[in-house]
């Protein structure tokens, strides 16, 4: 039985084993963080054995949603105390409200442009887009500063290598996605 330990996990024991979680600390590397998907030059998974209880396939990907866009629309409607979150949040939900908020995920390969289940907008369907690995489509999609670190906006935004678009990693309903959105020519 192989044991899963969460990115932000492993993230942790990574600062514990250099000793110290300061900025200055070197941070590690993204694949240490993500690693490779199965099929993408990632290490094999378990299979279940047979006859044990499997998921039916499921007809729409988790994204194409309503419950998948109420979680969406919670997350970014969290209030917090750090500045940036709360401006990349507010450009996030403007962006949802006026139907040009993308959500991606890449180890799925499905992209989907987001809409807010409480307006009249109408759900779209999900887009087919190639399979990746989170390290390989991060470096494919979001632009590096000069010192090689990820160039982020004012707002705390990656900026997509796309022009005039921002982006945002994390974590929706549990799992990673990719979301971007026309960027504020002030904001960068």
């Amino acid at each position: 039985m192989a044991i899963s330990i969460s990115a932000d996990r492993k993230y942790s024991a990574l600062l514990s084993k250099n000793g110290s979680n300061s900025k200055a600390s070197k941070q590690p590397s993204i694949y240490d963080v993500f690693p490779r998907s199965p099929g993408l030059g990632g290490t094999a998974q378990a299979s279940n054995p047979p006859g044990a209880n499997q998921q039916p396939a499921i007809s729409q990907p988790e994204i194409a949603t309503n419950g998948f866009m109420a979680s969406l629309k919670a997350k970014l409607s969290e209030t917090t105390d750090d500045p940036e979150s709360y401006l990349r949040s507010q450009s996030m939900l403007s962006a949802l409200k006026a139907g040009k908020l993308t959500v991606t995920d890449a180890t799925q390969g499905k992209e989907i442009m987001a809409w807010d289940k409480d307006s009249k907008a109408k759900p779209t369907k999900a887009d087919n887009i190639s399979k990746s690995d989170w390290t390989t489509f991060l470096n494919d999609h979001l632009k590096r500063d000069d010192h090689g670190a990820f160039q982020k906006t004012a707002d705390g935004s990656y900026v997509d290598k796309h022009p005039d678009e921002k982006a945002y990693f994390g974590r929706v309903a549990g799992k990673y996605y990719y979301v971007t959105w026309p960027s504020d020519k002030t904001s960068t």
